[in-house]
């Protein structure tokens, strides 16, 4: 990853999965696959995109698949579009026809970046892309026979690892990293980067105890610590 200063802003640049010493690495993007083009991979639902995966993944997987969009929902991945999810062959042998889920990429909040908060999750769910509730995730997961206790169980269990860890990453960040002047508006207004961080800390607590019912337990911080 290397950050680069543009005009007193900042951006990142990750290196896709799919690129290897010169080589293509096949993959199959959910859009491709349900005969969409690059101008509707905001319009595709996550309930299209299981659908669509359904068609070639397990059940284990497609379980995989609902715990990535709980995770956006709980991170606001507000650029979750039908390109940013794939699918890979399970092996390179020539005559291989079964696929699995391709590594996860271009996973990132982009809620504290100026004019791009208005978006929870990119791909709408229940005709939603804010204020994701729980009971519209158990939804989701029921499309696909997704036990409701265990698709519960997985909201719970993403809600809190995020409550309890994300404040240790902010803390483990370098001190230059941290005094980093991020812009937040259209306006050229900017604050650290350390600030910008634990206000979006501190909205994602409030929208998992409001929309999720997901909150740290006295008796459950130990657990975490």
């Amino acid at each position: 990853m290397q950050l680069l200063n543009i005009k007193q802003d900042y951006l990142y640049i990750i290196k896709g999965f799919d690129r290897y010493k010169g080589s293509k690495i096949d993959h199959h993007e959910i859009l491709t696959l349900i005969g969409k083009n690059s101008s509707e991979k905001y319009n595709i639902t996550a309930l299209e995109a299981m659908k669509k995966a359904a068609e070639y993944l397990n059940k284990d997987e497609m379980l995989e698949l609902f715990r990535f969009f709980v995770f956006s929902a709980i991170i606001s991945h507000g650029d979750l579009h039908a390109k940013n999810i794939s699918l890979i062959y399970k092996s390179s042998a020539p005559d291989e026809r079964d696929m699995t889920l391709a590594p996860y990429y271009d996973i990132s909040t982009i809620k504290f970046y100026k004019d791009t908060s208005e978006h929870d999750i990119g791909m709408a769910v229940r005709n939603k892309n804010t204020n994701i509730k729980r009971e519209d995730l158990i939804w989701l997961a029921d499309k696909f026979d997704i036990d409701e206790e265990v698709g519960k169980s997985v909201i719970e269990e993403i809600g809190l690892k995020f409550l309890n860890t994300f404040e240790n990453y902010i803390d483990l960040l370098p001190g230059k990293i941290k005094a980093l002047k991020i812009i937040t508006n259209r306006f050229g207004y900017s604050k650290p980067f350390e600030e910008t961080l634990r206000k979006y800390y501190k909205q994602r607590v409030l929208y998992l105890k409001k929309y999720m019912q997901v909150e740290v337990k006295e008796d459950e911080k130990s657990i975490w610590e």
